[in-house]
C-alpha cells in the first residue's frame, strides 16, 4: 500500500482521500500507472473517483428537448437543473423529475410516472421501463416518439411524485381512511 497525492493505492483500488465527501469507500478503478507523476494535480483523487463529470455533448433533438424542458420546468417551484452521469437532469429537493438520457443508442426522456398510469404508458409507442430504476417509479420515452403537447402535465405529475410527503399528513390521511 502506498500513498500518492492524497490517494491510497491498495490492491488495484483507489481509496478516496479523507477530505472526500464520499468518505473512505473503495472505488474499483484500475490502477493506470504505478506512480503518480509530479506534475499531477493535488486533487487528482476527486477526478479519479469520478465525482466530477461534465455534461455529454447533446444531439440537435436533445438540445431542442432540453430547451423545452427548461421552459416548462421554470414554471415549477424549486426545480434545479444539474447533470447526472453526464445527462441533463431536473430535480426538486434532490430528487430527479426529468432526465435527458440515452439507452441503447436512443435519445429518451426519463420521467416519474404514477403506478396507476404505468401500464397504459408502457403500451404507448416509444415508452419503455427505465433500465436503471429498481423501484419502478419512472419510465422513458424515445424523444422522436414523445408527444411534446403532454410535457407540461407529465412534468408536473413527475414533480408531485418526487415531492416528499410529510409524515403528519400521511398519518392524517390514514386516519381518514379508517
Amino acid at each position: 500500500m502506498s500513498a500518492h497525492h492524497g490517494l491510497t493505492v491498495a490492491s488495484g483500488r483507489y481509496r478516496a482521500p479523507s477530505c472526500n465527501p464520499l468518505g473512505s469507500k473503495l472505488y474499483a478503478l484500475p490502477v493506470l500507472m504505478a506512480e503518480w507523476p509530479e506534475s499531477a494535480p493535488r486533487d487528482m483523487g476527486m477526478l479519479v473517483a469520478g465525482i466530477k463529470r461534465s455534461a455529454r455533448k447533446l444531439t440537435a433533438p436533445e438540445q431542442r428537448a432540453l430547451d423545452r424542458l427548461r421552459a416548462t420546468a421554470a414554471k415549477l417551484a424549486d426545480v434545479e437543473e444539474t447533470t447526472t452521469f453526464g445527462n441533463p437532469t431536473f430535480k426538486v429537493r434532490g430528487r430527479s423529475i426529468a432526465v435527458l438520457d440515452r439507452y441503447n443508442g436512443k435519445c429518451c426522456l426519463w420521467l416519474r410516472i404514477g403506478i396507476a398510469d404505468r401500464a397504459s404508458w408502457l403500451e404507448a409507442p416509444g415508452w419503455f421501463a427505465s433500465p436503471y430504476d429498481p423501484r419502478n417509479v419512472a419510465l422513458c420515452c424515445e424523444l422522436d416518439q414523445f408527444d411534446w403537447r403532454r410535457l407540461g402535465p407529465l412534468l408536473a405529475a413527475s414533480y408531485w411524485l418526487a415531492e416528499p410527503t410529510p409524515r403528519r399528513s400521511q398519518s392524517k390521511a390514514a386516519k381518514r381512511l379508517r
